[in-house]
């Protein structure tokens, strides 16, 4: 239980890093600005405040669809985090 919260965890951070630049300086506003956030309980949810980028928008409106409709599965979710990163990778080249 503990190495899959710790696992969990460290995909979030992941996650909210690659959104949020990976900068280690303080947001200047209280909103969160990831899109997964994790529950007391380890599970992953939307972030129902954060605005995706325009570039990749329906990328990220499917992740979190997906995310939503599956209670936080990752596992299952993969493939649209995948092709979320290719869309911020390929838009980091402009």
């Amino acid at each position: 239980m503990c190495s899959g919260v710790a696992v969990g965890s460290s995909i979030g951070h992941a996650i909210g890093g690659f959104f949020g630049g990976g900068s280690s300086a303080p947001a200047a506003t209280a909103e969160p600005t990831q899109p997964v956030a994790q529950t007391s309980e380890g599970q992953y949810v939307a972030n129902s405040n954060y605005q995706p980028p325009k570039v990749c928008e329906t990328d990220v409106n499917n992740f979190r669809q997906c995310m939503d409709q599956n209670q936080g599965n990752l596992s299952i979710c993969g493939w649209y985090l995948d092709q979320l990163k290719a869309c911020q990778a390929t838009a980091s080249n402009y």
